[in-house]
């Protein structure tokens, strides 16, 4: 008796600033990859800037099937935490109406749930001052 095997299914995490994006996708040679291996692409949104919606388009043209994480920007605490629940659903909004002026489409939403980013910038300048 033979297995068929199948093929795994590979998901990629970007969590670039919007002009390295742009750069990562310029001349389409990661998409053709992406497209060759069937990945999906989870893509972390902290600005909804017109140039990471141009790319989300890219990337929608080709056929890559892609996850929107909905983020702050790095100063307003990046994350999504238990702590920020009323604000993380109104960057929820923000984001659904980005989504939808720039005509975008997501495979699915994910939320990254974690302590703000200060407490990682913290523990990376001293690790002895967490303990």
């Amino acid at each position: 008796m033979t297995e068929e095997l199948t093929r795994p299914s590979l998901t990629l995490v970007c969590e670039l600033d919007a002009a390295r994006l742009t750069e990562l996708f310029a001349d389409g040679s990661v998409i053709d990859e992406l497209q060759a291996l069937g990945a999906r692409v989870m893509i972390m949104v902290s600005d909804f800037s017109v140039e990471r919606a141009q790319v989300v388009r890219q990337l929608n043209q080709a056929g890559i099937p892609l996850v929107g994480i909905p983020l702050f920007p790095v100063e307003e605490g990046y994350y999504l935490t238990v702590d920020n629940a009323p604000r993380a659903a109104h960057r929820y909004q923000q984001w659904k109406q980005w989504t939808a002026e720039h005509g975008l489409v997501w495979e699915q939403v994910g939320l990254d749930l974690e302590p703000e980013a200060q407490f990682y910038l913290q523990l990376m300048a001293n690790p002895w001052g967490v303990v």
